[in-house]
């Protein structure tokens, strides 16, 4: 999460993260966000490592960076919140979901062809958030949601 290629690259995952991060952590806290990000990132991570070269969408044998794992993570949480719990103070435009939407499938379908991204560290990314958000809604759990 702290490897970046490139400034455009290291620029929009800042974006991101200023914008979802910021939401996150001001609405369940400094630690609650440390730790969503810490473990977004080592499932993200973890699951672009552990996949086949041929089905990464990085190339052929390639390092993984960025922070776009946990920004999905980040993304998904609140597009589940906001859908699912409006008065949580949880907001993702339509605009900005089917901008991280658009992008994650743009990857995915491209398979590394002519855009180099780890589309696995972005599913998994995203999915880790819908989950986090709907078990959080469903069982008010001690660590997502404030007591």
């Amino acid at each position: 999460m702290f490897v970046h290629f490139g400034l455009l690259h290291i620029l929009f995952n800042m974006m991101w993260l200023n914008s979802l991060g910021g939401q996150f952590e001001h609405r369940l806290g400094t630690t609650r966000f440390g730790v969503f990000v810490l473990t977004a990132a080592v499932d993200s991570g973890v699951i672009q490592q552990i996949m086949p070269d041929n089905m990464q969408g990085t190339g052929v044998l390639t390092i993984a960076g960025g922070m776009s794992g946990v920004n999905y993570a980040l993304g998904g949480f609140i597009w589940m919140k906001s859908r699912y719990e409006p008065t949580s103070g949880f907001y993702l435009s339509p605009v900005s979901i089917f901008i991280l939407v658009v992008w994650m499938f743009m990857g995915i379908f491209d398979g590394g062809k002519t855009m180099s991204m780890a589309n696995w560290a972005h599913g998994a990314g995203f999915v880790f958030g819908l989950v986090c958000a709907i078990c959080s809604h469903g069982f008010r759990t001690a660590f997502l949601y404030p007591c």
